[in-house]
């Protein structure tokens, strides 16, 4: 069975939506796991009066991330990319709007 680290964003929304099932699909011997980090973030969703966390606690076992795999973790990303300048002061206007931008 292979083990699928799962983040707090994909996990969150699927939830929401009340489609985790999608991960099984795509990952049909997927064991899924979250950090401690993770369960302690959706922890304060449900500490926050939200009820979805609880469905990815059915499905995630809760791992202890070492040294040596985070370092491995990080090597396997690539290179971060820059926001062209435009994009930075887009994106950084935009913050403060209550708005969605398409």
């Amino acid at each position: 069975m292979d083990k699928i680290l799962c983040d707090t964003d994909i996990l969150s929304s699927l939830a929401k939506a009340r489609s985790l099932n999608i991960l099984e699909v795509v990952f049909p011997k997927g064991k899924f796991i979250i950090t401690e980090n993770v369960r302690e973030e959706l922890q304060e969703s449900i500490d926050s009066g939200f009820k979805f966390p609880e469905r990815i606690f059915k499905i995630c076992e809760t791992t202890i991330i070492t040294k040596e795999e985070l370092k491995k973790y990080k090597s396997s990303l690539p290179e971060k990319r820059n926001l062209k300048k435009r994009s930075k002061k887009d994106t950084s206007k935009n913050r403060g709007r209550r708005q969605y931008l398409h």
